[in-house]
């Protein structure tokens, strides 16, 4: 039986594993530094979300010109400053800003902006703009810096997806997808596999899991005991009561997911989860309404959790999307939406952040040749904050490039 014909999967992509020998080691270990327990929680809200319908620049003329349908009156926004005032959904975020417990940093984009939901994606995750792209990604090589002496095999968690995403692709070590809590498993096979499929890899994984030390399956075993130890110790974290309430949905479940493993003292340095739906090319009052609302309310519990936790200034989140959306609105009345756009915002919340609003108004009457706002600052110098502000970590060794910090991120 060959490497390549065993599978070793989960909700996630264990099969990896046994193409990163060096990833193999003892359980994780703690390297004894200040920094060692912070934390990075990377939140994506997948299909761009639109960044001048999020903080609305009220007092700009061209805002209402722009947007006759979509445009929020300044009466139903949340105050934050006079010129900007937050979506009416975002309540607790507004309740925090206002605490001191909120970065905003709008205009972040990169040059010659690519509208493809897909490769802006890409340039985000590798932090890149080069093809073909880089084979790991910015939370990977991260990782792979702060990591030098171990590898660490929950280093790197991605919940609510099945496969890991491209920006934890790493050199040394293995991102962990988890779907959910109850699909974290090692799998005999694949789902629909016959009865004589499953038996045949049942008995291999029994040979595995028995410490086999026949040579040419030596790595898969390591593997396999490497994957089910990491299992047993996300499991028990699993088993943790939260501390807040959560609703029922996939954002705030996967962040509760989160908060346990945080609970747990897993040494995971990353987490990522994703929020899709804010791809709004036609309804986008009702939609963006609705996702803005379940991210406020989610990421509210979460932040709960952890401050319960005694966590919370040891995790830093970061809110990040692939581009903004088209200044002028199409479509009319309660159907119009937005088109893929450039330049939008981040958002930081938790540990280490410079509270505020960050960044110039938008120039809505300066606009690329697409319709598009041009960039004030590259998302690059975002993680360049990141990784020196919060990791400690040279950016250029993570980025391969000199990038100004963004001066949201305290060192």
């Amino acid at each position: 039986m060959h490497r390549r014909d065993f599978l070793l999967a989960s909700a996630g992509t264990l099969g990896s594993l046994m193409a990163s020998p060096r990833w193999l080691a003892a359980m994780p270990r703690r390297d004894g530094s200040a920094l060692d327990d912070r934390r990075l929680v990377v939140i994506r809200l997948d299909g761009g979300n639109d960044g001048l319908n999020t903080v609305v620049p009220f007092e700009d003329d061209a805002y209402g010109r722009v947007r006759p349908a979509l445009g929020l009156a300044r009466n139903t926004l949340l105050p934050l400053d006079d010129l900007n005032g937050f979506h009416p959904a975002l309540e607790h975020t507004a309740a925090r800003f206002a605490d001191g417990g909120l970065c905003i940093l709008r205009g972040v984009g990169y040059p010659q902006p690519n509208l493809s939901h897909f490769r802006s994606k890409d340039i985000w995750d590798t932090a890149s703009l080069a093809q073909p792209m880089p084979e790991t990604g910015w939370l990977g090589r991260l990782v792979d810096a702060r990591l030098q002496g171990s590898a660490d095999p929950t280093a790197m968690i991605a919940v609510g997806k099945i496969t890991t995403p491209l920006s934890m692709r790493a050199e040394r070590h293995v991102a962990y997808a988890i779907q959910n809590a109850k699909e974290f498993v090692v799998r005999a096979g694949p789902r629909g596999s016959s009865a004589d499929e499953l038996e045949a890899r049942a008995r291999a994984l029994a040979v595995l899991n028995s410490g086999s030390t026949e040579p040419r399956m030596a790595g898969v075993a390591e593997a396999v005991t490497a994957a089910n130890a990491s299992i047993k110790a996300i499991e028990r974290a699993l088993e943790r009561t939260a501390r807040a309430d959560y609703e029922d949905n996939g954002l705030a479940r996967s962040l509760n997911i989160i908060a346990r493993a945080i609970d747990a003292e897993l040494p995971t340095r990353c987490f990522f989860v994703a929020q899709g739906g804010y791809d709004t090319h036609a309804n986008q009052a009702g939609t963006q309404a609705g996702l803005l609302k379940t991210l406020d309310v989610a990421l509210h519990s979460f932040l709960n959790d952890l401050q319960a936790l005694g966590k919370l200034d040891r995790t830093l989140i970061l809110i990040i999307t692939e581009f903004g959306r088209r200044v002028a609105e199409s479509g009319v009345g309660a159907t119009a939406g937005t088109d893929h756009g450039a330049a939008s915002m981040v958002m930081l919340l938790g540990g280490g952040i410079r509270p505020g609003l960050h960044g110039g108004q938008p120039q809505l009457d300066t606009l690329d040749e697409n319709g598009n706002t041009i960039h004030d600052v590259d998302f690059r110098s975002v993680y360049a904050d990141v990784i020196e502000g919060w990791f400690g970590i040279e950016a250029k060794s993570v980025l391969g490039a000199e990038y100004a910090r963004a001066g949201v991120v305290r060192s």
